[in-house]
């Protein structure tokens, strides 16, 4: 097995004290993995999905500013909806399903 000093991810210095040894076939193949794909945390907050797999979320104008709105509007702006078709995908992306 042919061994090689790895120095490419640290300044020289670095390297006297935390020098690694690997085989050249490692060397060159170092960073061509897949990247992991990451869950947007705030989409994890913001949808929610059924039993049956459906995607869940709040609608908009709920949040603030609800003096001037009327009652009638303010609970029905209190149940969750359903993504729309054009969403589902990128939602479904964020989510990481």
């Amino acid at each position: 097995m042919d061994l090689c000093l790895r120095t490419a991810d640290r300044p020289m210095e670095d390297m006297r004290y935390r020098a690694k040894y690997e085989t050249k076939t490692e060397m060159k193949t170092r960073g061509t993995e897949m990247p992991k794909q990451k869950t947007d945390r705030g989409a994890v907050a913001r949808f929610k999905i059924t039993g049956t797999g459906k995607i869940r979320r709040r609608q908009q104008n709920r949040g603030h500013l609800l003096e001037k709105k009327s009652s009638v509007r303010t609970r029905r702006l209190a149940h969750e909806v359903g993504v729309s078709s054009a969403d589902r995908k990128s939602v479904r992306r964020l989510l990481g399903i």
